[in-house]
Parts: structure tokens; C-alpha cells; sequence
């Protein structure tokens, strides 16, 4: 039942005309609240399809990263260590957060998915955009050493290996995500007129009230700030004051010497160098309106937040889908490997259906001769 502002008005705003009979507990949400669709049909649609696109190219893309890692004996170097994390990431947004951001698109209240699903979503969400921004730190400082320190790099023993920092990165994301788990709950905001009935229609997977509005000075809110500037803030001013230190490494030594092999060598660095570059600015650029909405959304109407939260989602999925192509595009090494596996893979399967065949004509040919005439 289409319900205009009319009819609203008519049976459920105001109390001298107020109609049980027609004013029912969804009719009442939906006057209150507004559409259930986050947005437009029309747009909705466009959205619907371009975060399914970005989910298939984002899963094919970080899977076959995964791959080519794991196969290939000269992808297996720190940086693709951190690269295959970050791939992971990827996936597990992907694989929890698409599903779950197009349900809410079209209900954006009357949530019937369950605690624990809308906990376990918020976790993974907030556990990956946590452990992809530690990851990126992670690679670029390891390109910085080893282009900016060469010497240091591989006379240094009591660095830490990717392993182990790894680990720890996702142990702290854990941690850091844990306090906005606890704080989602299945929360309704609408009270049914008379007799103060908390409407489940109205259900959403979502912060209580007092932590989406108000002054901004809830602790959410604050932890909020906390996070955005230690997850976003200074791993962008870390990240371009290491990236800086990296092009003028890689300018000053193509300078030095016109040696075939030195140049060689210089255009690899430069390859990784985009190709890392690529990634952060790309992660950024996907990441900032998430960080913007999270420290600003009390300040925003309910259409605003609702509007602003899909948008957040095209982004920070963009993210998740753009790193493989970014592997494939920008990185030699990469697609070289990419090649080699697959038509291994290929040849493999030839290799096995020949041998097959060879075997088969073999056996036929004996069992003709057994059976044959003596």
C-alpha cells in the first residue's frame, strides 16, 4: 500500500484525527520514518547493479590475486605477503558487506536478519577497513626500507617478518572493532501512539539513538574521531612523507649511472612504486567518506544519513574490486605470473588428458591382442 503525506496526515500525525484502524503499526513507521528504500527506485537500481558488478569483478579479481601468489614461487615476496592480506580483506567485505548493504538498501528498517548476522557484518566491516589501512602502512614502510635502506634492509635481523606483523595487525583491527560490535544492536527508534508500543517495523541494525544524534560528544562518537584520526589521519600524512622519500630514492638513482642493469633495475622499482602508489591513493580516495559519515553523521537529517550511506558503500567497495585490477594493470610481475599460471594450469590439464589418451589407446590395443585370433 502506497502511503502519500495526506493519508498521514489525515489518520496518524496529528492526535484529534488519529485512526487505529487505519493508521496500523507499519502504516505508522512508514509516516513516521519515510520510504522503506534508502533511495529512489530509479537510482536505487543503478546502485543495485553497479555494487553486484563491483562484488563479481572485486571477488574474481582478489581471488585470482590470492592465486597467483600462492602458485607462483617469485610472487611469494614480503610486499605480496602484505598484498595477499590485503586481498583477503577484500574478499571478506565483499563476500559479508555487499549482501548485506543491498538488504538494507530496499528495508531500511523493519530489520529481520537476526542478531547475530547484523553483528558478525558490523564486526568484519569494521574489523576489514581497520586491517586493510594497518596493511598498506605495512607494505609501503616495507618498499620504503627496501628502496630507501637497501643495505639495512637485508643486514637487519631483528625486523619483524610480514607474518608476524600481520598477525598483530589483525589482532589490534580485532580489538579496535570489538567496541562498535557491542555498542549495534537490533534498535528501534518508533513508539506506537497511546500505548507506547516499540513498533518492530521500525527495527534497524544500528547505533541507539543517542550515539546518531544529539551534540556529537557520545563516547561513540568520540571513539569515532579517535579511530578516523588514527586509521585515516596519520596513515595518510605517514603514507605520503614515505612515498616522497621513495620518489626522490628512485630519482636520484636513475641519475647516477647510464648501466644497463642499474636502469633495469630502476625501471622494477618504479613499476612497484606505481603500483603501491596506485593502491594507497586508490584506498583513500574510497575510504574518506566512510571516515566522513562516521565522524559527522549526528549532524545529518535522516534522508542525509540515508543517502550518504550508500554512497559510502559504492566507495569503499570501489576500493575492494579496484586493487586487483591495479595488480594486473600497473604491475609487470603481476600479469607476467598471472599468464604463467594459467597456461600452466592449461598445460597441466592437456598433459593429464594426453597421457590419459595414451594410456586408453595402449590398454585397448593389449585387450585387441589378447582377444584377438591365436
Amino acid at each position: 500500500m502506497q502511503i502519500d503525506n495526506d493519508y498521514c496526515e489525515r489518520y496518524c500525525i496529528y492526535e484529534k484525527t488519529f485512526n487505529t484502524e487505519k493508521c496500523t503499526d507499519q502504516i505508522f513507521v512508514d509516516c513516521v520514518i519515510g520510504p522503506k528504500t534508502a533511495i529512489q527506485e530509479g537510482p536505487l537500481l543503478a546502485v543495485t547493479v553497479f555494487t553486484v558488478l563491483l562484488m563479481l569483478i572485486g571477488v574474481l579479481g582478489n581471488i585470482a590475486v590470492c592465486i597467483v601468489i600462492i602458485k607462483h614461487p617469485s610472487m611469494r615476496t614480503n610486499t605480496n605477503r602484505y598484498l595477499f592480506s590485503l586481498a583477503i580483506n577484500d574478499l571478506l567485505l565483499l563476500i559479508f558487506g555487499v549482501p548485506s548493504d543491498i538488504w538494507k538498501y530496499y528495508n531500511a528498517y523493519g530489520y529481520t536478519l537476526g542478531l547475530f548476522y547484523c553483528k558478525m557484518t558490523t564486526f568484519l566491516l569494521d574489523m576489514t577497513s581497520y586491517c586493510s589501512v594497518l596493511t598498506v602502512v605495512s607494505f609501503s614502510l616495507e618498499r620504503y626500507f627496501a628502496i630507501c635502506h637497501p643495505i639495512r634492509s637485508h643486514t637487519t635481523r631483528k625486523r619483524p617478518s610480514p607474518v608476524l606483523i600481520l598477525c598483530i595487525i589483525w589482532a589490534l583491527s580485532t580489538v579496535y572493532a570489538m567496541p562498535l560490535t557491542w555498542k549495534t544492536d537490533i534498535i528501534s527508534d518508533v513508539k506506537y501512539p497511546h500505548t507506547n508500543r516499540w513498533l518492530k517495523e521500525a527495527d534497524q541494525c544500528n547505533l541507539p539513538s543517542e550515539s546518531r544524534e544529539g551534540d556529537g560528544n557520545d563516547w561513540m562518537n568520540v571513539y569515532f574521531k579517535v579511530t578516523s584520526v588514527i586509521f585515516f589521519v596519520i596513515p595518510m600524512v605517514v603514507l605520503m612523507a614515505v612515498y616522497i622519500q621513495i620518489g626522490m630514492a628512485i630519482r636520484k638513482r636513475g641519475f647516477r649511472n647510464e648501466n644497463g642493469n642499474i636502469r633495469s633495475n630502476v625501471r622494477t622499482s618504479r613499476g612497484t612504486i606505481r603500483l603501491l602508489i596506485a593502491v594507497v591513493v586508490s584506498f583513500f580516495i574510497c575510504w574518506a567518506p566512510f571516515h566522513y559519515q562516521r565522524i559527522f553523521n549526528y549532524a545529518l537529517s535522516h534522508e542525509e544519513a540515508r543517502k550518504l550511506y550508500v554512497i559510502t558503500g559504492c566507495f569503499y567497495y570501489l576500493s575492494a574490486a579496484l586493487n586487483p585490477i591495479l595488480y594486473s594493470v600497473i604491475s609487470r610481475k603481476y600479469r607476467t605470473a598471472f599468464k604463467e599460471v594459467l597456461f600452466r594450469d592449461r598445460n597441466s590439464s592437456r598433459e593429464q588428458d594426453s597421457c590419459l589418451k595414451e594410456y586408453t589407446r595402449n590398454n585397448i590395443t593389449s585387450e585387441t591382442r589378447i582377444t584377438g585370433p591365436i
